[in-house]
């Protein structure tokens, strides 16, 4: 479980992990910028990461935002 207070976020700039990922928002809401595309996510949205893409996490409410992500390493 990750916790964003409001105005905080995953970094200064986006950042990649060697990783698959999963996120579902508990709380809140949280804008996501995935490569170029910017979405806004809710309580209840999920979201899959693939690995290498780069991404960041930013939370502009008032209002803490709690999310779960769940990292896999590739098999591969």
């Amino acid at each position: 479980m990750i916790t964003i207070g409001p105005g905080g976020s995953s970094g200064k700039r986006s950042h990649t992990h060697p990783w698959h990922q999963f996120a579902i928002v508990f709380e809140g809401g949280v804008r996501l910028t995935l490569g170029t595309k910017v979405q806004a996510l809710r309580r209840g949205d999920t979201v899959t990461l693939s690995p290498q893409t780069p991404h960041r996490w930013e939370n502009r409410a008032r209002i803490p935002t709690r999310l779960v992500i769940v990292s896999s390493r590739s098999s591969c």
